[in-house]
Order: structure tokens, then sequence, then C-alpha cells
């Protein structure tokens, strides 16, 4: 802080007379002094008088020459090193009329750049965090430990760098001493996921590749070795070769586990069969799907089209029926339906390309009497019957099958399996099966709806009789209760688990359902004479306590506001103020909550003495209350009358006064009393 005190004999100098002078005189000098800095350190200040910077390493620096004005003094902060500086305090202005004021007090404060730190590394947030602090100040701080971690303590390095109230809380003080950190430790929660499997055949090896690292198992469960909480770990699984082409393929083959609010994935390995596709002879025309094999999901229907090519045109299909069910082996566009692994030929003949030409689309899949479209040749052609004949085709076209064939019924649509369209070239194949699959709008929802986890699987529409993987995170204040259908449309492998399967048949909303798990909060307080009741305010309920624990149970997982009581009297010119009266914790994660106490006195101020008229002193009043042991800066100024001399008096006991005969000092408040400028 820049203090300005007027000094004794001011105005008398600037009007007396100058030895050998018969005139006043018309320049003076502006003294600035310091206080608080260790002796020779420069300091420095800029007065916007003369727009220059002054600069020093005594206690009193000066500027002569000055005319009668008035203007700033700016001090500058002195800094040594990257960790201590000295700061004016309250503020680096002050204002002086020359020559009103031909003094001015600078008081510096010692402050120290303080480090706020966590371990380990993102397991936690430690606050206020790392900035200047002033020497001895008291620092509310509180430590905040991530998803699934636990506050341990607080650290300083050096020991000596900081006076922890009470290290074990979340919340407590600590007492600048000098440079240091502040190290907020956490303890890591470890988790180890479970990925559970179902379809494999019993004792059938299978891995999961998790962040990176493999894990094999031959039973039902593969469980993951002990991971730290809190971040999201990628995770896939592999297709389970069981040779004599099949394999099984996983539900869902991967994604991501944010720990702790999933620690367990249900796989679903679906039985695939080897379908290898060939043309006789080679090379004749082409096929879709294209020569070589692919696996496919046992009982899935398969569009498969032979082109006439090279001369030749399509004859017929051949393959063991019993593996793999054709709608119709004579017609080139037709469906397979996959029962078992084996080979399925496209047989062409040589034989005379048509040049006018009639196509012949075919369903299967439909309802009876379900209106179906196509479009072909630049029109569309509409027909409830299986089937529809174009006739007098002389150019290429792109044909494509119409989409979502409703059937009558809310929620439940037929879509044409791919491939459902393609380019057709005059004399090629001159029917075409497209296979429809009927599907159902399944819709996901949450219990309560807001503030819990969501589904992994969006709302959609979802093959009939086929079974899908479905798992729900828990979010950071509600954990997964249990899984429920609006319909016997869905059938739920497990309501209980949070990651299962759903078959759907229909229709459906598929609920998850949450509860939000509750706390107990502690709230301990500091500083106040034993058996003092005070309170903490939560939701509007105030819970009181006369000993230095306050407990408040059954409080939900999340951040809950609390505000302390704040002002307790302590008899006449006595109170305890809390420093921090309010909040907020984050349960389960913090619940705990420190809450200072400190005593504060009421001090009043005054004048007094024969030179007294029109003089002030700062801070001033008579209703003010000041912490105990809190230092501040004081200071006087002298109004009509020049005094003699100046001291400071107190009550006894009040305050310690760092020069009672300064004009600018610092008092330390002990008691409640009164502090006196006496202007003799």
């Amino acid at each position: 802080m820049i203090v300005a005190a007027l000094m004794l004999g001011t105005v008398a100098s600037a009007v007396a007379s100058a030895p050998g002078h018969s005139r006043p005189l018309t320049t003076y000098t502006l003294a600035v002094t310091e206080s608080g800095l260790p002796g020779g350190t420069t300091w420095s200040f800029y007065y916007y008088g003369t727009a220059t910077t002054y600069t020093g390493s005594t206690a009193t620096i000066k500027v002569t020459g000055l005319s009668a004005t008035g203007a700033y003094v700016y001090t500058n902060p002195v800094t040594v090193g990257s960790t201590v500086r000295y700061q004016p305090m309250p503020s680096q202005y002050t204002y002086v009329t020359i020559p009103n004021t031909l003094h001015v007090t600078v008081l510096y404060q010692t402050q120290y750049y303080e480090s706020f730190a966590v371990s380990p590394t993102s397991s936690g947030t430690a606050n206020p965090g790392t900035n200047w602090y002033a020497l001895g100040s008291t620092l509310p701080i509180a430590a905040q430990a991530a998803v699934g971690d636990t506050f341990s303590k607080w650290t300083a390095s050096p020991t000596s760098a900081f006076t922890i109230a009470n290290s074990k809380l979340e919340s407590t003080t600590a007492v600048v001493n000098k440079v240091g950190t502040l190290t907020a430790l956490f303890t890591v929660a470890h988790y180890a996921p479970i990925f559970d499997e179902v379809g494999l055949p019993a004792s059938t090896g299978w891995s999961v590749l998790f962040n990176g690292a493999s894990h094999v198992g031959t039973g039902t469960s593969i469980t993951v070795p002990s991971i730290a909480a809190g971040t999201s770990y990628p995770w896939s699984v592999a297709d389970v070769s069981s040779g004599s082409g099949i394999q099984y393929a996983p539900n869902p083959a991967g994604g991501n586990m944010n720990v702790p609010f999933q620690a367990s994935q249900e796989i679903v390995f679906v039985k695939q069969y080897k379908i290898t596709i060939a043309i006789n002879p080679s090379p004749s025309g082409s096929t879709n799907p294209g020569v070589g094999f692919a696996y496919y999901n046992g009982g899935i229907n398969i569009p498969i089209l032979a082109s006439n090519g090279g001369g030749d045109v399509f004859s017929k299909w051949t393959v063991d029926q019993t593996k793999l069910g054709l709608g119709n082996v004579k017609s080139s566009g037709t469906n397979a339906t996959v029962k078992s692994s084996t080979k399925l030929t496209a047989n062409f003949v040589p034989g005379t390309l048509c040049t006018t030409c009639s196509v012949t689309f075919s369903e299967i899949g439909l309802p009876t009497g379900t209106p179906w479209s196509v479009s072909f040749n630049g029109g569309v052609y509409l027909s409830s019957s299986p089937s529809m004949t174009v006739t007098g085709v002389t150019t290429a076209s792109y044909w494509t099958a119409g989409t979502q064939i409703g059937a009558g019924q809310s929620g439940v649509a037929y879509f044409p399996n791919a491939p459902n369209s393609a380019y057709w070239y005059v004399g090629s194949a001159s029917k075409i099966q497209v296979v429809y699959q009927k599907f159902d709008y399944v819709s996901f929802d949450t219990h309560p709806f807001y503030g819990t986890g969501a589904p992994t699987v969006s709302t959609g529409w979802f093959l009939d009789g086929a079974m899908n993987a479905l798992s729900v995170l828990s979010s950071a204040t509600y954990n997964f209760k249990s899984w429920s259908s609006s319909s016997p449309n869905v059938t739920l492998a497990s309501t209980s688990s949070a990651s299962t399967t759903f078959t759907p048949t229909g229709p459906a909303t598929v609920t998850a359902s949450f509860v939000q798990p509750t706390s107990k909060l502690h709230f301990q307080e500091y500083g106040l004479p034993t058996g003092t009741v005070w309170g903490v305010v939560i939701g509007g309920t105030t819970y009181y306590s006369n000993t230095v624990y306050d407990n408040v149970s059954a409080v939900g997982w999340g951040s809950t506001s609390w505000s302390a009581t704040t002002t307790m009297s302590g008899g006449a010119g006595i109170q305890w103020d809390a420093l921090d009266s309010s909040g907020s914790v984050v349960a389960p994660y913090q619940t705990y909550q420190a809450v200072v106490y400190a005593e504060a006195v009421l001090v009043s101020w005054a004048v007094a003495g024969a030179a007294s008229s029109g003089a002030s002193v700062t801070p001033s009043g008579t209703t003010t209350y000041y912490y105990i042991g809190s230092v501040w800066p004081i200071w006087a100024e002298n109004g009509t009358s020049s005094p003699s001399s100046f001291t400071w008096s107190q009550t006894a006991g009040t305050a310690t006064i760092v020069s009672t005969s300064s004009y600018a000092t610092f008092a330390t408040i002990l008691a409640t009393g009164t502090i006196t400028g006496n202007f003799a």
C-alpha cells in the first residue's frame, strides 16, 4: 500500500522565507519512504508530475524542484528471482498535492509464488492453485478427487513452507511461511473389467485386446487385471475360428470402456459359415456377391445375382441345398438361406443374349398382399403379387427396390436386403429376386431422464429375431439398477446386468433404470469455543451441532451446495465469522468439508489532541470487526491545524503497533478496544 501523510510543518515551510531571500519558496521536495523491504533493496516509483521513474536502494527517495500541483505516485513491485516479490499494498497509486503533501510512505507486503500440485497426476485438483500469496496469510485450501479416486492427505515441501490446519481433510487452511509446494495426495481406485461371452462352444479359446494388451481365456469370462479409474479404455474382440469353414463373430466387436461407470461388457458370438462362390466355366459371366468366400451368420438370407457375359448366358445354380437353401436354382437373381459351410456355383452355357429383353422381379419375405415397388428403366413398377415382369427392355438401366415397406403395423417395416440395387445390362440376368427382411423399431430410454447414463445402442430399426448387444454406462451420480421393456416383443437376456443382449420380435421401448446412491457428508469446524452451537444449511434445512462435527446423512451423489452459519456472538465486541461460509461438495468423491471460524473483535478508531481539528485516521469508524491476528496498514492525516507532534495510543491490549510515532505504520489486532491518533 502507498500511504500519504501530511508532514508537520509542510504548510509553514511552504510560505516561510528562505534564508537570504524576501520571497516565498516556489519549488518543493517530495520524499517517498518505503517500509517492508529488506535493507539495501533497490526499489522505484514513477511520478506522473515529472513523467520520471526514480530508483534507489535507501529507505527514502527524494524528488526535488517540484512546483505546486497534484499528481499520482505509482510504486513498482519489487521481484526477487521468480518466487519472491514485495507488493505495494493496498494500491500501487497514491495522489499527492504539492505542497500540501510532501511525504508519502510505501508499505510493501512480502509475497511468495506458491505452487499447488496433485499426486498422482490427473487424480484430482488442488485449489486455489499456483499463484502469489502473502507471507503469513491463511489460505482456505480444497482438494477434489477425480472420478473413482479418493483424497488421502495434504503435504508441504519443504514442510516448513506451510502450516496446515488438518492435513487429512479435503478442505482446510494453510498458513504461508515461505516458498514451497502444497500437494494433494489421492488414492487411485483400481477396477478389474470383466468381459462375458455367450454363443461359443464350451472351452473354446477367445481373446480381448484391452488398452493395447491381449487377454486370453477359455471360459465364459475374461477378467482384465486391475486398472485405474476415470479413463476411457479402447477394447476389441477378435473372430474365433472353429475350423471346417466355421467361425464365431463377436457382437459388438469393439468399443471404449469408461471406468468406473462401466466395468463389464457382454460379447455375443454369432456362429458364421464359410460360403464360397464360383463360376463354371470360368471366365463367363459374373456374380454378386463376387467370386471368392465370405462368412455369413447362420439362418441369414443372402440375395445372389448371376449376370451373363462373355457370350454365355446363365443356366442354373448348383449347391448342396441342405447347406445353402436357394429360392430358385434356375433364377439368376434369387436368395440363399445359410445353413452350413458349402460351395455355390453359377453355371453358364453358350447362348445368344437378348436385344429386346424382359426382366422379372420377384420378392420374398413380405407378408402376402403387401405392396412393393422397383424403380427400373426410368419408371416405377408396383405390385402386390410376389413378382412383376418388365418387357420390351432395350437399354441398360439401374434398378432399385423400394425401401421401408410397411405392413400395416406401427413400428414394423420391411427393408430389402443388400444388394437392393444394381446396374442391369442388356442381355444379363432376366430374373432378379429381392429379399425383404422384417425390422422392428426399438426405442431406448432412461429413468430418471436427467443426470443418468445412456445406453450404448441408439433408438432405431433392428432385424426381427436377431440378437443384439446392449450396454449402459452409469453416470457420475447414478448407478444402473435394471432393464425393462414396454412390451413382450423384446426379450432381454438379463434385466439386472448393465451389459446384456436383446432380441426384438416387434416394436417396444427398452428402459434403463438408475438409482442415486447416498453418502454421509461430514462438516468440521475450526476456531469456535467448545460447545458453541453452529450449523450447516443444505437444501433449505439447517443441521445444527454443538460439537466440532456436523454430519448430514442420506445426501444423494453429485454436487451439493452448502452454507454455514456465518456469525456467532461471543459477548460484547467479540464474534466468530466463517472465513468460507458456502460452497459445494461432490459426493462420493468429496464428503468432508472444513468450516474455519476466525475470532473477530470490535475496534474503534478515534482522533484526539489540541491539533486534531479536521484530522482523520484510516481505518475509521466504531462498528467494524477485525480478525484477531490480522495486520492492518494504518495512517493519519492532520487537518486545519499543524501539530507539533503525533503518536498512536490504544486501549490496553487492543493491538501491537509497529511504530507509535509514525503517521503510517502497521497494527496487529489483538482484542476489542480503541486505537487513537493523537495530534498535539
